[in-house]
Order: structure tokens, then sequence, then C-alpha cells
């Protein structure tokens, strides 16, 4: 929805604004009235559009797949963590480093990581 902003960052700015501004001197937590009659049509468009869709909903296993792979993957390899995570995993241990890793990635990251891992480079690459 336009109204909150077209990035994730102007959205969760005009969020965090209104919902200061609508309980300022208030004893509830509310955004303000403008900004709550978008968030909840953005909320049901989401529910709408992406989180209860027969398409999208088919994907989650995949994505499931994908997650419990990448977290193994550096639970086993903990020398492929990035440096901070491999101070995560000296002093916790690897449990701990791939979940926080892994919990951390977006969604394209986690995609692309997978893809590096996992599936085969094009025979043009070889040449």
């Amino acid at each position: 929805k336009k109204g909150l902003g077209t990035t994730k960052s102007q959205r969760i700015s005009t969020l965090t604004h209104a919902l200061i501004e609508g309980s300022y001197e208030r004893d509830t937590i509310q955004f303000t009235p403008e900004v709550d009659e978008l968030f909840n049509s953005f909320h049901s468009f989401m529910f709408d559009s992406l989180y209860t869709n027969p398409i999208a909903k088919g994907e989650e296993k995949k994505a499931e797949q994908m997650i419990k792979t990448l977290y193994h993957y550096f639970y086993n390899h903990p020398e492929k963590l990035p440096d901070e995570y491999s101070e995560i995993y000296k002093s916790q241990g690897a449990e701990r480093s791939a979940v926080d890793y892994v919990a951390g990635m977006t969604d394209r990251f986690a995609v692309y990581t997978y893809k590096e891992l996992f599936l085969p480079k094009s025979w043009g690459v070889l040449n």
C-alpha cells in the first residue's frame, strides 16, 4: 500500500511514527487513525495475496527444506561461516552459530547461498 511507503524502510518509518504519534499521552498503544486504516488494508492484502495464497503455500515445503539444508551445512562446516559467526561458534557452539547465521539471511540471500552451495554451475561457466 503506497500510503505506508513503497519500500520496507519507508513502511517501518511510517508505522513507527504513527505508533508514537497515535499513542502519545494516551493509555493505549495505537496507530493514528489514517495509518491504522492503511495498515489494516495492507495486512488483509498480505494475508490474501501472500500468506494464505495457495501458490505461495505450495512453496513452503521447498523453503523449509532449503533452510534445513543450509542449517545442516553450516552446522557441519563452521569454517565456512563469516568471521562474526566464527566468534559465536567459539563461544556458543555450532548449533547457535548456524542458527544465527541462517536466521539472519534474507530470502534472496538464502536462495543465492543455497544455489551456490548445492546446485551445479551452468556448463558455460566451465568454458
